[in-house]
């Protein structure tokens, strides 16, 4: 609201300058036009009208210019809404503190010039009042002049008048003329000026060209730096291919390198042996004292390891004793099961010979609900009963996990025992001996060890062979119980349903006729219901296949959601981002479109500044020579950055020669192969450094670009303001021959009046 209420302030300010302008220009038209004027009637109205104007005028005198104080000044801005709303915004965010410089800056200038054009306005109004006044003094003087003669008239009169109106005319046309050319001169030159600076100002369309060219050969050096990365990363996948190659050799090398030394060191052994078989004969008679005493304590741990044998036997017979009883469990269920199943068989008859009296009688709905409760009790008791027998399963499970425990246990140490004995062979077999008797237990051992192994062996594949016919006896019990308590269910159903019908058989006779027709009715119900029984079957089992296709397929797309999710939240926070920086670019805009117009409106106040006007298009004239010195620069720049990307291909071009001669010396040289792949790591380096680059140089290319539009639009207004003042000058050259003629015509009148 403030901002609008200093905008209306201001035009109303403007509007009350225009019409003191206007009023202004209306008295010197008619001073314009009374200064030609010779007829003396028309001269003395017009003297009185104008001495009835400015009889009130007071004498204007000179006053020294006030002095400004900066620190009063910057205090008064500080306090404008301007820089309040500058402040606002810079605390908010929307603008930089560069910016808000700039903008205050410019504010500031725009102030500045307009208090100096509003000097400049006192200023020549002064002089406008000093002017007049001065007219007014030789009016009266003029007007005593002429004021005595009145009464005579003569020929020499006449000819001074028409003496002086010739003469003011042609001073008028001398200092139009003279005016005219100077105006002429100095347009030539506004326009040789004008030119030069065109002939300067790159074109729009070679800038356009330029920006294309380099645009293209940025893409172009893109793409080679892209090929270069693929060509580097078939060049690693070759030098890892090499180096594996290159290891293996080395592998091979050092094999090689170790079996000569082994050569050569049983070489040197076989050199230095006939010293040695001397000091060997004496260690021997010394070893075979040890050997001794070591085979007796070999004696001895042959017996703990036999001990250990027995052990592991009984344990095997223990774990047979478990399969053996697991079996007889077995066979056990095995019988039961054959006699659930004659027991069915005998309920399977009792059915069908009670569906055949069924077939002739009526159910009852009292005496089915009872058979229900009744077949609803025998199912309580016999899942009573099998989750006893499931409690003995698990038992027997559990007993099992531990037998096949201790049998692996036993099998450890078996292997153990068996490495024991295979390091005892062996330690016996390098000891020398000529007793017989060692030999023999030796022999005695071995076959002990092959009948333990194969026996063994033998006991593994009957555990095995239990473990499989338990798991099939397991599965088969699970199956036989399924069917065990289905049959059951029906058959005691149908067992209390046949006592029922046995005792009430008397009473169902008596409604015998009664109920063939809902006999009908329910048999019917029964075939539909046991249709729909199978279908729902089917069905049940069409959807468990289908919850678990169902199943795998929401894991699938429960994951495809997670991810998509997952994107669709990246994808929002930057849209969230790019509006919240679009809203920031709009408040930009629309700040510089109320700074546009302001700075228009100053623009029209600035049409009474001549002197300050002048002043100021020296100054744009400075500002356009410093862009154009930038443009230079940023021209040079350009033109250092081909230069730049022209090394950076020879750079490229380098190492891609240095790539192919490392290419070819890799087979040769592969003492090198260190060297080389640093140099290649380097030249990658490089290529990265020269992308970072690249990326800079076009960042910079796009704000010079910007740049550039934004100076091309400074230079349109600024040539826009230099018409404007232009014009001005025009005005106010137009206005000067006035004051000359007058000044003449004061001249001339007191050459007369001497």
């Amino acid at each position: 609201m403030s901002t609008h209420s200093d905008e209306d302030e201001d035009l109303s300010q403007d509007d009350q300058d225009h019409d003191i302008d206007q009023q202004v220009e209306e008295d010197l038209d008619g001073q314009q036009q009374n200064a030609f004027v010779t007829d003396d009637a028309d001269v003395e109205l017009s003297n009185q009208q104008q001495l009835g104007e400015f009889e009130d005028i007071e004498p204007i005198e000179a006053q020294p210019p006030n002095e400004i104080d900066v620190d009063e000044q910057e205090r008064q801005q500080s306090g404008t809404p301007a820089f309040r709303t500058l402040e606002e915004l810079f605390k908010e965010g929307v603008l930089t503190g560069t910016q808000m410089a700039l903008l205050k800056s410019k504010y500031i200038d725009l102030q500045n010039a307009l208090t100096l054009s509003r000097q400049a306005e006192a200023r020549l109004r002064q002089e406008e009042h000093t002017y007049l006044a001065q007219i007014e003094k030789q009016k009266r003087i003029l007007e005593e002049g002429e004021s005595f003669p009145d009464k005579i008239t003569t020929e020499v009169q006449q000819r001074r008048k028409d003496l002086l109106k010739y003469s003011n005319d042609l001073a008028c046309t001398n200092e139009r003329l003279f005016d005219l050319e100077y105006k002429i001169k100095a347009l030539e030159e506004d326009k040789r000026a004008l030119e030069k600076e065109k002939a300067r100002i790159p074109n729009q369309h070679d800038i356009d060209e330029k920006i294309k060219n380099l645009s293209k050969e940025c893409d172009e050096l893109k793409r080679q730096i892209v090929q270069k990365k693929s060509e580097i990363s078939d060049q690693n996948i070759s030098l890892a291919d090499k180096r594996k190659k290159y290891s293996v050799t080395t592998k091979q090398y050092d094999e090689l390198k170790h079996t000569i030394e082994t050569f050569e060191s049983e070489y040197i052994q076989s050199t230095l042996r006939p010293a040695e078989l001397i000091k060997q004969t004496d260690s021997l008679s010394l070893q075979r004292d040890q050997t001794e005493q070591e085979i007796e304590e070999m004696d001895a741990q042959l017996k703990e390891q036999i001990n250990s044998i027995q052990q592991l036997r009984d344990e095997v017979e223990k774990l047979k004793s478990l399969s053996s009883k697991e079996m007889r469990l077995n066979d056990q269920q095995n019988q039961q099961n054959e006699k659930l199943t004659e027991e069915i068989n005998n309920v399977l008859n009792l059915i069908a010979f009670e569906e055949a009296k069924l077939a002739k009688e009526q159910i009852d709905e009292r005496q089915s609900t009872e058979a229900v409760k009744s077949t609803i009790q025998m199912g309580k008791q016999i899942r009573e009963q099998h989750a006893k027998i499931q409690k003995q399963k698990e038992r027997l499970l559990r007993e099992l996990k531990r037998a096949e425990t201790q049998f692996r246990h036993a099998k450890d140490e078996l292997s153990s025992a068996n490495m024991t004995i295979e390091k005892l062979q062996l330690k016996r077999a390098a000891m020398p001996t000529d007793d017989t008797d060692l030999e023999t237990r030796k022999d005695d051992l071995k076959d002990d060890i092959d009948n333990l192994t194969k026996s063994h062996e033998k006991q593994e594949k009957e555990i095995i062979v239990k473990q499989s016919m338990l798991i099939t006896a397991q599965k088969e019990h699970e199956e036989v119980l399924l069917k065990q308590s289905d049959y059951r269910r029906d058959a005691v159903s149908m067992a209390h349903f046949a006592s029922v019908v046995s005792n009430e058989r008397e009473q169902k006779c008596r409604e015998k006729m009664k109920a063939k027709n809902r006999l009908q009715a329910v048999q019917e119900d029964l075939q539909r219901k046991t249709g729909e029984i199978h279908e729902h079957e089917k069905r049940i089992v069409d959807l468990e296949v289908r919850l678990k296709e169902f199943a795998s397929m929401y894991d699938i797309i429960k994951n495809e959601r997670n991810k998509c999710v997952n994107s669709i939240q990246i994808n929002s926070q930057k849209s969230n981002e790019m509006k919240e920086k679009i809203k920031l670019l709009q408040n930009e805009i629309e700040i510089l479109r109320t700074k546009l117009s302001i700075l228009e409106k100053d623009l029209q106040k600035k049409n009474l500044l001549v002197l300050a006007s002048v002043v100021e298009r020296d100054r744009e004239k400075h500002k356009v020579e410093k862009q154009r010195a930038y443009l230079r620069e940023l021209n040079i720049q350009d033109q250092q950055q081909t230069l730049e990307n022209r090394n950076y291909n020879n750079l490229i071009a380098f190492a891609e020669k240095e790539l192919v001669r490392l290419r070819k010396d890799y087979d040769t040289a592969v003492l090198d192969r260190n060297e080389r792949s640093v140099q290649l790591v380097e030249r990658y380096n490089e290529e990265v450094v020269f992308q970072e680059k690249v990326n800079v140089q076009d960042a910079k290319l796009k704000n010079a670009y910007i740049e550039l539009r934004s100076r091309d639009d400074e230079i349109r207004l600024l040539e826009l303001q230099i018409q404007e003042e232009k014009r001005e000058i025009a005005l106010f050259k137009k206005k000067l021959p006035v004051k000359r003629a007058l000044d003449q015509e004061l001249e001339l009148y007191r050459i007369c009046v001497s």
